[in-house]
């Protein structure tokens, strides 16, 4: 069958992670309770945090830039 990600969020976030080259690239799962944009409640959920660090080149300079977010989408009881 095909993974959905619901058992290993983390594994499966970083085999469909597309976009710019991060080092450090991690995905974290927690449990929680998914939030709305405006901070409203919703219900529980898995929360996977994302971070990873961009190296900004310019000129001569590399520049570290941390980056980190989190998605999260709720468990259906």
């Amino acid at each position: 069958s095909a993974d959905t990600g619901y058992s290993k969020p983390d594994v499966y976030a970083k085999a469909h992670y597309f976009g710019v080259v991060l080092t450090g690239l991690t995905f974290t799962p927690t449990t929680g309770v998914c939030t709305s944009g405006g901070g409203s409640l919703g219900g529980p959920g898995v929360i996977v945090t994302a971070t990873g660090t961009y190296n900004f080149n310019a000129m001569f300079l590399s520049i570290p830039v941390n980056l980190s977010t989190q998605a999260c989408y709720p468990i259906i009881q």
